[in-house]
């Protein structure tokens, strides 16, 4: 008998142990497990104080131009972790290094004035890849979110090929949770005290695996690659990788294009989507062609459908992306502005104003505003610098080196 109740719990306690825990939640994207670290943003926490006392300095003396301010710069790879279109690889760490290098700063211009501003950017760049889960759970609202549009040709002079599009603002809000989850800002804005804090401003530069979210292929189960190990391709697959289609971003029914604005503080730049051709045919300044951005492709097979590039290929790809994110600090995130006024009077009744191409502070004061309030006032327009408008998102047209 006692043998008998031996084994009957012993069979209990085996079957309560296959049972999963109530704790343990199934894994997801964009989940932050206990004692994931906080994202660190450098360039705002470690040196708003110095820039602080350097303003109100540069308010009384003018001798140290141009004024130096570090402007924070995060890329986030989606899909070059070897989980992406045509499996590539890109070292975050030789990027952001590379990037130092070649492009340690940026000193805007006054269009207007024609003459360079008296801020100068010190740029500290953060590059790192995001997750298979995150770049699995895009693909699935990509796939999700793509239009038939007709026909597109693959190259300047390629085939045609079926054509889809997609409505940047219905992918966005997954971008947005990305963002999100990557800086630690789930809870939203909720206090003043957040909303005078600063935001990142990140460029999330994407390598999407066009066979495997093709919208025509109702076969393929993202959600069970969402933390599988992904098959290596062969070199047969790694020929079909373009798919076979081409897909392109609207935002909000603007032009077609492989990079967006956000409403938020984030551009996304799509290498696989495209390629997108607009503007004049001769013409390369303010034009955009299939060779504008760079393709992997073009890396992978430079002479048609030869073997693999080489180390060489690898290199000239790593540089254009480099290229492409200097383009995109220039002309999105720290952009050259129309219009740059500072007046302060000394006597009477004064007027102080900043202006900075339509983003600024004008106040009317009885006396002469004291230097803290101008220095809070200059911080703010030094630390986020300007970019569109930041309640609507936009199409961009950026023409890499």
């Amino acid at each position: 008998m006692r043998s008998i109740q031996n084994l009957v719990c012993s069979l209990l306690i085996v079957t309560l142990s296959l049972l999963p825990l109530p704790s343990e939640a199934a894994p997801q994207a964009f989940r932050r497990d206990p004692g994931h670290p906080q994202w660190h943003h450098g360039a705002f926490q470690d040196v708003k104080d110095s820039v602080r006392s350097d303003v109100r300095r540069m308010l009384h003396s003018r001798a140290e131009v141009p004024f130096q301010v570090p402007l924070e710069v995060n890329i986030v790879l989606v899909g070059f972790s070897g989980d992406g279109g045509y499996r590539y690889t890109i070292d975050s760490h030789k990027l952001e290094e590379f990037l130092r290098v070649s492009f340690p700063s940026h000193r805007p211009s006054c269009l207007e004035a024609g003459e360079l501003l008296d801020i100068e950017h010190h740029i500290v760049y953060n590059a790192f890849p995001a997750g298979q889960p995150e770049l699995i759970e895009l693909e699935k609202a990509l796939k999700a979110a793509m239009v038939p549009a007709g026909t597109a040709r693959e190259a300047d002079f390629g085939r045609e090929v079926p054509a889809f599009e997609v409505d940047a603002t219905a992918v966005e809000p997954v971008f947005h949770r990305l963002y999100s989850y990557i800086f630690d800002m789930e809870n939203g804005v909720n206090s003043a005290e957040d909303m005078d804090r600063p935001a990142p401003s990140a460029i999330f530069i994407v390598n999407f695996d066009k066979v495997r979210m093709d919208p025509r292929n109702k076969d393929v189960d993202l959600e069970s690659l969402m933390y599988g190990r992904l098959p290596q391709l062969t070199e047969e697959e790694m020929k079909k990788q373009e798919g076979d289609y081409v897909y392109r971003y609207r935002y909000n029914g603007g032009g077609a294009s492989q990079v967006w604005l956000s409403a938020g503080r984030f551009v996304v730049i799509d290498l696989s989507a495209g390629p997108c051709t607009y503007g004049k045919i001769e013409t390369e300044e303010g034009s955009v062609s299939s060779k504008t951005l760079p393709r992997l492709q073009h890396v992978m097979f430079p002479r048609g459908l030869a073997a693999a590039g080489d180390h060489a290929a690898h290199d000239i790809f790593v540089g254009r992306v480099a290229a492409l994110v200097a383009t995109t600090i220039e002309h999105v995130i720290a952009p050259d502005v129309r219009y740059f006024e500072t007046t302060v009077l000394t006597s009477g009744k004064e007027t102080t104003s900043f202006l900075i191409d339509g983003k600024g502070c004008n106040k009317h004061h009885q006396e002469l505003p004291s230097t803290d309030e101008l220095a809070k006032v200059c911080l703010a327009l030094i630390l986020e610098p300007i970019a569109p408008n930041p309640h609507e998102g936009c199409s961009l047209s950026l023409q890499g080196n």
